[in-house]
């Protein structure tokens, strides 16, 4: 929780424009979701967030359904995904994507498509200096994602992502590291890595958190 707390921080600084009220809780239900805009669940124990009585997975989806969004980082992928695995099953909450264990724990590169660049707008403005444009001046290449115990994200049909693993021959390589997808009427974004830690990226969790909210 304290990367994001420090992304929220740092991105409001670099953009006097935004501004993020937020509010952490290990209750989850519909009396804490309401007047929210975002979920956001960035890591954890899968076992535990899926055992937690204090969780109300069914509150969580018709909050999305009803139009919230829903950001999930890691264990917060595997929960909102169709993950059915070894730790439980998911809430579907991402009806559309597959996710699959993995044990990993490693720094990784990591491209955002032209595709996320159009959706989350990350190319406007002041690029982070641990950022950088790629030859392909249509993504942006991030270095050193950290990845633990990350998904392998994948989703149902064509598809396009929204961040990529730049490195071949990988566990990763082949599996999205951040996807889209809608629930009813609301916006979900799932990312494998952590973007929220060091060494993190708050242009991109700001970006992320404001397309779940349907800012941009």
């Amino acid at each position: 929780m304290e990367g994001l707390i420090y992304c929220f921080e740092q991105a409001e600084k670099d953009n006097p424009n935004v501004q993020f009220n937020y509010t952490i809780t290990g209750v989850i239900n519909s009396e804490t979701l309401a007047n929210q805009d975002v979920l956001i669940i960035s890591g954890g124990d899968i076992r535990y967030i899926f055992n937690n009585p204090d969780i109300n997975s069914d509150d969580i989806k018709k909050f999305v359904e009803g139009g919230k969004g829903y950001m999930g980082i890691c264990a917060g992928a595997y929960v909102a995904s169709n993950y059915n695995g070894e730790y439980g099953s998911g809430w579907g909450i991402a009806p559309n994507i597959e996710c699959y264990y993995t044990r990993i724990d490693d720094m990784q590169p990591l491209t955002i498509t032209n595709y996320g660049i159009t959706t989350l707008k990350y190319s406007e403005g002041k690029i982070n200096p641990c950022e950088f444009a790629s030859n392909d001046t249509e993504t942006i290449t991030i270095p050193s994602f950290p990845l633990i115990n990350s998904p392998r994200l994948y989703k149902k049909g064509n598809y396009t992502l929204i961040g990529a693993y730049t490195e071949n021959y990988t566990i990763m390589s082949g599996s999205a590291a951040i996807l889209d997808d809608t629930y009813g009427s609301g916006r979900i974004i799932l990312s494998g890595p952590h973007p929220e830690l060091s060494p993190s990226k708050p242009g991109l969790v700001a970006r992320m958190v404001l397309w779940a909210s349907k800012r941009i």
